[in-house]
């Protein structure tokens, strides 16, 4: 699915997609494994094109972030829309942004059960 098709499908089905603290990531990190999800899987952020400051779609900032390289991508030169992407060398994932246009799974995350569609 693309990005706004996957948050119009989470948020009429199974909630948000968003991750908001390491706890959140690492009960994602684990599912992922278990399941064996491989490629990216988009995530409830999109970057403001008139700020460029990234939010989550349930409207509120990113307090805490898991960034590729420690580092939010930046206009003019980010896509902006967020996904999670598996770094295998290190065997974790991080969020990264995409091409909001790009087909892939989503990640619909309810606290006590996330799943990818």
């Amino acid at each position: 699915m693309t990005w706004e098709r996957s948050l119009n499908y989470c948020q009429k089905y199974h909630g948000s997609l968003s991750i908001e603290s390491p706890v959140e990531q690492k009960v994602v990190e684990a599912f992922m494994r278990r399941n064996s999800v491989t490629g990216p899987v988009w995530l409830g952020l999109q970057q403001s094109r008139l700020f460029g400051f990234w939010v989550w779609t349930k409207g509120m900032t990113v307090d805490w972030s898991n960034w590729e390289g420690g580092k939010k991508p930046e206009l003019p030169l980010s896509h902006p829309c967020g996904a999670l992407r598996e770094n295998l060398d290190l065997k974790t994932w991080a969020w990264t942004d995409m091409n909001c246009m790009s087909e892939m799974q989503t990640l619909c995350f309810d606290p006590s059960f996330p799943h990818p569609q």
